[in-house]
């Protein structure tokens, strides 16, 4: 072979290796490529973990076996801003996927049962899977919720103090902490998920999580994001979270959405056996059934949903509850009577013996109401753990020594508890299926010793509604023919104000009252529609859950179409409607949107428009090009307030929509917002013109005397030399109209610095009048404060005691022990024992007995602390002192204890603080004075310096029967 022959084969062989090679590399990289994404052993066990988990949960059992997963028969809710802190770029109801996409963290608010926990279930499962089952190639970005790994948190947060190590602990120690302080492997992200901040039921440490996750949050890194949810709380509680946090209201099912879980229900069942139903239910059976007790809005709750469709399979031909109370009564009727019962104790201790058998028959036969004061004890602070209070109550009420004979028996109890459906094991440990099971079942003690005080407190609690309203729905069952529903709601109509939608919630959730006061409610709910204030929102929500009568519906769009209505009120109605009748409230917002001339209303309008999907072209170019016409003054009321504010406070608003609404808030003298509206106008993306016009609204605010700061911050950024002459020049031009003289020589410096383009380039200034008069107000600065009243024109009493009970007995010897030590100079006195053993009632008649004793006598419900100073400052007008609405809550408060410590004007006082849950609560609340303060309370450890007094639970003869320990279940 020649040097060239050998040359060529060379090449060919070298050509035929390579592509060998490239072949082999080539293979190598796309198995590579399949692989599956690299994740820590810890964190791929804990995705599988929390994955299955999430599938599981909300798993409905009943006797004819269980609901279909929830999340395949659910249809994916949407989400809608809250007011206070949405998101105004787009507008409407969201996906839970878009809703993720619009911020980092998200805040989702919804009543019990609308389905917190299920959309965090599908966030969960659905991202988990992805991760799971992602290979190497595999975009983050394509996840069903962005490039987050995701973990789910408990609501206590573990107890740890940062945010790495609660991770750290739910993953059980396969991952430090320090592993979490970085983002995760491959993905740009944790989705930090707490679900049910609402059940942490002690205010006090609710709102230390709620402090500590507020901290997490503005301290957090990009490569956090958290996904909470909760029931509605106290404004001041979500304050804690701070800014940074988009606020969301879960939806519940719309009219389609409520079909389609009918249909998806059918045909699950339709698609496999379920013993015991011959019938599977058809969707026109549902709807039919659920519109005859006109349930169809109560069932527009997904849970009700669940129950409604389990009642129906049970019993076709049986007319359904017409309201929420009977429809859990009869779901946890029929739980009770399942077979599943006795079939949890086949083979245990509960069988093996007559001994056995006997234990078990009186434990069948006392379930329901072991499980009732186990739900009481569970919703009050401090509790012990759930199947350590049911020994507890089974002990205290069985024949004695039973249960003794019956070795073994506690371990049998847990699969007895979970048999009920009712209960579950969840996170190692026994609870309650769901929130409002347990508000169900403990309903029956509460309604037994009905406190109206209590429950009042209850009432006004977003938190507590709910169990709120069973208990006053469970009260009526105990009492039948004493209309004791219409003289509770006849007395929230007396009282007025926000107790007016209160009445309305009673009448909402299907509780029996007669038809002509059910008429009031409606109108009076109307009435606070037409006030527009603090109330007009939540009037606005309880009237779209009364539509089912057609009257109201047909009154709510009345109500729109007449243009002597507030517009904002108008407008919010028109939304409300469009969650229970898309096409009506499409049309009812369109026909504010062509009635109003709120520049501000009509942008609000368009957006939600746009949102919901209903737009037309021509109305999302009139969104984005209106002119946003500033106001000769402030002509806007709360609604319109609420609107501003979020829409100022989102980090999502277009830059111009953002400064009107500042400008707004300016205009209605709202503190707080004076450095965001110069940063605001300062925007990049505003012309000259825009913040030309928001100057000179800013500029004509006040009122004649003091300059309002925002003026003053506004001035001193024109005069800033460093800023761009696009912000100064319609700042100064601003000031100059309205007579500012040093604001317009400096705009003629600059003028003639910048030479003959000046005219050009800012033409509004030549258009400008030379003066503008300065504006004046005609309010008085100290209108509105009520003069202190002279001593003899106070009452001669101010009482505040709830009415005694006509059963009170058996407690003589103990009402004269704390007469005589008060006599004997005791400042401050305890009562304590288990709920239900009477020291509320004890409390309760020894002021009535000595109510002659004292000038001033203040009941206190104390089982919500953060309700407790607005309780105090109540009593201010009857002390002289001026009220809460003059001075606020908190100053009201302190000039009430501090004229009871000084004994003036009475030195004879008394203070009830009752039903306490934590001695720390009293904090800063008590007086100390001339005056005596009784405290109720299921805590013993007052310390040694407090006299106290324990309390036991009386037998049917009024003597003492149970031994009071120093904790366990309510009796």
């Amino acid at each position: 072979m020649g040097a060239g022959e050998w040359q060529a084969a060379s090449l060919v062989g070298a050509a035929v290796a390579g592509t060998a090679t490239g072949g082999i590399v080539g293979g190598r990289y796309v198995w590579w490529r399949r692989r599956l994404k690299p994740l820590p052993e810890a964190l791929r066990g804990l995705l599988e973990r929390q994955r299955q988990e999430a599938a599981s949960r909300h798993h409905y059992d009943y006797a004819l076996g269980s609901a279909p997963p929830l999340l395949e028969i659910y249809v994916e809710q949407r989400a809608d801003h809250l007011p206070t802190a949405a998101p105004v770029a787009r507008a409407g109801a969201m996906t839970l996927a878009e809703m993720l996409a619009a911020g980092r963290h998200a805040l989702v608010v919804a009543d019990p049962g609308v389905g917190k926990s299920t959309a965090v279930a599908r966030v969960l499962q659905e991202q988990a899977a992805w991760w799971l089952a992602a290979r190497r190639s595999a975009r983050p970005e394509r996840a069903p919720y962005g490039p987050s790994i995701p973990i789910s948190l408990p609501a206590d947060l573990q107890g740890r103090s940062t945010l790495p190590d609660a991770m750290a602990a739910e993953c059980g120690g396969g991952l430090d902490a320090r592993w979490f302080r970085t983002p995760p492997p491959g993905a740009r992200s944790w989705l930090v998920l707490i679900d049910g901040l609402d059940q942490i039921l002690v205010t006090r440490e609710r709102r230390a999580v709620l402090e500590r996750l507020g901290q997490w949050i503005a301290q957090s890194p990009d490569h956090y994001r958290f996904m909470i949810t909760t029931r509605p709380l106290l404004g001041s509680e979500v304050g804690l979270l701070g800014a940074p946090i988009d606020g969301y209201a879960l939806q519940r099912f719309s009219e389609q959405g409520l079909r389609t879980f009918a249909e998806r229900w059918a045909a699950y069942r339709g698609s496999r056996h379920v013993p015991g139903i011959e019938r599977p239910i058809t969707v026109e059976t549902f709807l039919t059934s659920v519109a005859a007790s006109k349930l169809t809005t109560l069932v527009r709750t997904p849970l009700i949903a669940t129950i409604t469709a389990l009642l129906l399979e049970w019993s076709q031909e049986t007319a359904l509850p017409t309201g929420r109370a009977g429809l859990y009564d009869t779901y946890v009727q029929h739980l009770f009577g399942a077979r599943r019962l006795d079939e949890a104790v086949s083979g245990t201790v509960f069988t093996a013996d007559q001994e056995g058998e006997r234990a078990w028959t009186w434990l069948r036969e006392s379930l329901r109401t072991i499980l009732e004061h186990v739900a009481d004890h569970h919703l009050s602070p401090g509790t012990p753990p759930l199947v350590e209070c049911a020994v507890e109550c089974i002990l205290e009420r069985a024949p004695t020594g039973m249960f003794y004979a019956v070795p073994g028996w506690k371990a049998a109890l847990p699969p007895v508890l979970t048999a009920t459906s009712l209960v579950t094991l969840r996170d190692g440990a026994l609870a309650f299926i769901h929130p409002s099971f347990a508000e169900y079942l403990a309903a029956g003690p509460r309604a037994g010793s009905f406190d109206l005080e209590t429950w009042l407190a209850d009432a006004r609690g977003p938190d507590s509604r709910s169990l709120a309203l069973f208990v006053l729905a469970r009260l009526a069952e105990r009492r039948p023919g004493t209309a004791t529903a219409d003289s509770l709601v006849e007395l929230l109509l007396e009282r007025g104000g926000a107790d007016v939608n209160i009445a309305g919630a009673v009448v909402a959730d299907g509780i029996g009252v007669r038809p002509e006061l059910r008429r009031r409610v409606t109108g009076e709910l109307f009435q606070r529609l037409r006030q527009e204030d603090q109330t007009t929102a939540e009037a606005v929500r309880v009237l779209a859950d009364l539509t089912t009568d057609s009257d109201v519906m047909d009154r709510l769009a009345a109500f729109v179409t007449d243009q002597d209505n507030p517009d904002w009120v108008r407008a919010d109605v028109a939304e409300a409607l469009c969650g229970v009748a898309r096409t009506t409230g499409v049309r009812l917002l369109r026909h504010v949107l062509g009635a109003t001339g709120d520049a501000g209303l009509r942008h609000r309008i368009l957006v939600l428009l746009i949102g919901y999907g209903e737009a037309t072209d021509a109305e999302r170019a009139r969104a984005a090009g209106d002119a946003l016409v500033f106001p000769d003054g402030d002509t806007s009321g709360d609604r319109a307030g609420e609107w501003y504010r979020h829409v100022a406070g989102s980090p999502h608003s277009l830059p111009r929509h953002r400064l009107y609404a500042l400008v707004m808030l300016a205009y209605r003298r709202e503190p707080g917002w004076e450095a965001s509206l110069v940063e605001a106008i300062e925007h990049a993306a505003l012309t000259p013109q825009e913040r030309l016009d928001a100057a000179r609204a800013v500029a004509q605010i006040g009122d004649g005397t003091d300059e309002p700061e925002i003026v003053t911050r506004l001035r001193a950024a024109a005069a800033d030399e460093e800023r761009s002459l696009d912000v100064r020049v319609p700042l100064l031009a601003a000031l100059a109209t309205e007579q500012d003289e040093p604001a317009r020589h400096q705009l003629n410096r600059v003028a003639a610095t910048f030479g003959a383009g000046f005219r050009t380039r800012y033409p509004f200034v030549a258009a400008l009048q030379e003066e503008v008069g300065a504006r004046t107000s005609e309010r008085d600065p100290t209108a509105g404060l009520v003069p202190m009243r002279r001593l003899h024109e106070l009452p001669v009493r101010s009482l505040r005691i709830p009415e005694p009970s006509t059963h009170f007995s058996g407690r003589e010897t103990l009402l004269a022990l704390i007469g005589e030590r008060f006599a004997g100079g005791a400042s401050a006195q305890v009562v304590h024992g288990w709920g239900g053993a009477g020291k509320t009632a004890i409390a309760i008649e020894y002021c009535h007995r000595h109510r002659d004793d004292y000038d001033v006598v203040w009941w206190v419900p104390a089982d919500k602390p953060e309700l407790m100073p607005a309780t105090i400052a109540a009593l201010a007008p009857g002390l002289g002192l001026p009220p809460a609405e003059v001075v606020g809550v908190a100053g009201a408060a302190d000039a009430v204890l501090g004229a009871l410590r000084d004994g003036t004007p009475y030195q004879r006082w008394l203070v009830v603080y009752d039903n306490v849950g934590d001695p720390e609560d009293l904090e800063g609340l008590v007086p100390e004075g001339p005056g005596h303060v009784l405290v109720t309370s299921r805590r013993s450890d007052w310390g040694a310096t407090v006299r106290t007094h324990g309390v036991r639970h009386l037998g049917p003869d009024g003597e003492r029967r149970v031994p009071h320990p120093s904790g366990g279940c309510t009796s």
